[in-house]
């Protein structure tokens, strides 16, 4: 994969999918870190625009002065990759200087600073980049509004994107052309445009694709097709304002606001690796002593303390439920994510397992925590992080699973991609194609568990991948079949971490058999990403098979793997339904604890 700006957290979990090779637009990956020190004035924005391989990146950082001295807190807003807002750490704001880093995505910006002109041009580096990258001062926040907005909604069958063009008409310059997947959350794709009477024609460079439409008679629809591979159907509509997709996204209704009715306390507690500090919030009732505790686990993909996806925030949500009844609640940036140190990417689920356990011991040290009332909440790879502390640790009270894998990493891919290809439109040799990939890249990997490969090994893999690839069929733009090589190399690589192949092979019944505390197992009717048909069974065997008599197994009608109701299950609906948490979710673990508190 050629380098490129790194800031955001992909999407939805690490899902794989035939659509990692033939994708429409690939987000990039990384986090951001913690808030150190600077020096600032109240309400300062900088704004900067950054063009790199075909893409350009608007930032707006700002840094927010407080009192006595202490430092302020400073973040990034990345207005390409759907508003994502990252903290920035050793900023520095003088008359002289303007300075940030962002560690986790080993970036950083350092440049000189005019205060006469308010500007700062200095230098973007990350890793081997180095990028000249202009900053403006204001006083407001600032807006970089375009001429025109349309969208539309691209069918690419595994996948339906809702796509946005920008146009710009500067006063000294041509006009430009941007392109945006707002599902996806990356944007600034550059469009090198022609516009011919009626027609429009646009190429992105940066995803090798094309767009020619026709414009309506009363100029308010374009209507062609995008080329990147496939040629589909697109038509643009202009709009005023943002869609009612978009707008559903942006609206939580659940999202708790203050007051609220309980202390939130910020706490710091050693993880698996003494020298790393996570960091989290407890958030603790204001009636009653030594209160019962939910430690919440979060799912695949680095997350933060609320485990936001798509806006939503899920476990702010359910610690907010709970807390407000009684129990007390810990949740924690998982290491490398947010405030909390250390490194992600080379951890693994034993590893994630051992920083639970870590804040496990934490809690029992807390004068309003009882001891022998602590347990664990955990989704999707939570659910089974979960089971391996309390096979662990036979002082835990109690579980809740929500959509927990009850069996191989390897056999929930298989059916995940055949569940999701098929809710999104597939048809049956679409998902014979995409069982096929998955076994040929699964065995490639379980053959080589030791680590990375040699590049002798990496290609002849590749090689014999793409043969198959192409032995089915799928149609290629020519540009796309020279570089298909390169992209499943390059997606081989990606995958082939110690996390992914410790998922593939770790069988969750050998930790169920071993726990002996009460379990509550959920799971949504139509989550497609862990299927309750497929896991549910298994995870109740195990737990029976250990002598476990205190488990309760819930299959709940009408929620999707995040536990939104929902009507297909699709993933590409995930950011479109507004509710965060189905009410019957939060009800049932709700009243499943009364009889452990």
């Amino acid at each position: 994969m050629n380098q490129r700006i790194e800031l955001k957290v992909l999407g939805w979990r690490r899902t794989l999918l035939l659509i990692w090779l033939l994708a429409i637009v690939q987000a990039p990956v990384a986090a951001a870190s913690i808030v150190q020190e600077a020096t600032a004035k109240s309400s300062d924005y900088w704004y900067g625009k950054m063009e790199i391989e075909g893409r350009q990146f608007r930032f707006v950082v700002e840094a927010n002065a407080v009192k006595d001295g202490a430092a302020p807190e400073a973040t990034l807003l990345s207005l390409d990759e759907g508003d994502a807002k990252f903290d920035l750490k050793d900023v520095v704001i003088s008359d002289t200087r303007f300075e940030f880093e962002l560690p986790a995505s080993q970036a950083k910006y350092q440049g000189p600073y005019d205060p006469t002109t308010g500007v700062s041009n200095g230098t973007w580096e990350q890793r081997t980049l180095r990028i000249p990258l202009r900053f403006e001062r204001r006083e407001e926040f600032p807006t970089d509004a375009p001429a025109e907005v349309w969208e539309g909604t691209l069918n690419a069958g595994i996948q339906k994107l809702l796509m946005r063009l920008r146009v710009y008409r500067p006063a000294d310059g041509p006009v430009e052309y941007y392109i945006d997947s707002v599902s996806q959350k990356v944007g600034g794709f550059i469009a090198k445009g022609a516009l011919d009477g009626e027609s429009l024609s646009l190429e992105i460079p940066a995803l090798r694709g094309k767009f020619t439409g026709e414009f309506s008679d009363d100029g308010e629809s374009l209507t062609g097709k995008w080329s990147q591979g496939l040629a589909l159907d697109l038509e643009f509509k202009k709009v005023a304002q943002a869609t009612a997709a978009e707008v559903a996204a942006a609206r939580r209704p659940q999202l708790p606001q203050p007051p609220f009715p309980y202390r939130s306390v910020d706490v710091q507690f050693p993880s698996a690796n003494p020298k790393d500090q996570l960091a989290g919030t407890l958030t603790l009732p204001t009636e009653g002593k030594r209160f019962p505790l939910a430690i919440l686990i979060s799912g695949s993909g680095p997350q933060d303390r609320d485990s936001t996806l798509f806006d939503h925030k899920p476990f702010l949500v359910l610690a907010d439920y709970l807390t407000r009844r009684g129990i007390a609640v810990l949740r924690y940036d998982e290491r490398g994510v947010g405030k909390s140190a250390g490194n992600h990417t080379a951890a693994t689920t034993k590893d994630f397992a051992a920083d639970v356990a870590a804040a496990v011991q934490f809690a029992r040290t807390q004068a309003e925590i009882d001891p022998q009332k602590i347990g664990l909440i955990g989704h999707s790879e939570g659910g089974m992080i979960a089971p391996m502390v309390a096979a662990m640790d036979p002082e835990i009270a109690w579980l809740v699973l929500m959509a927990g894998p009850g069996v191989n990493g390897e056999q929930i891919l298989y059916s995940q991609g055949q569940l999701i290809v098929a809710a999104e439109g597939g048809d049956a040799k679409a998902m014979a194609t995409q069982r096929k990939v998955q076994e040929r890249i699964f065995a490639a990997i379980k053959q080589n568990s030791a680590g990375e490969w040699d590049a002798a090994t990496l290609e002849k893999i590749s090689a014999e991948l793409e043969e198959e690839i192409l032995a089915e069929e799928i149609e290629l733009s020519d540009e796309d079949r020279k570089n298909l090589n390169v992209a499943i190399r390059n997606g081989l690589t990606q995958i082939n971490s110690p996390w992914f192949r410790f998922f593939l092979t770790y069988e969750p019944a050998t930790a169920l058999q071993k726990v002996r505390c009460p379990v509550l197992v959920l799971n949504g009717g139509t989550d497609l990403q862990v299927d309750p048909k497929l896991n549910l069974p298994k995870i109740e065997a195990a737990l029976a098979e250990g002598g476990n008599q205190h488990v309760t197994v819930r299959e709940l009608p009408n929620l999707n793997h995040l536990f939104q109701t929902c009507e297909t299950g699709a993933i590409s609906r995930y950011a479109q339904i507004e509710e965060t948490l189905a009410p019957v979710l939060l009800d049932t673990i709700e009243q499943w604890l009364q009889q452990y508190r």
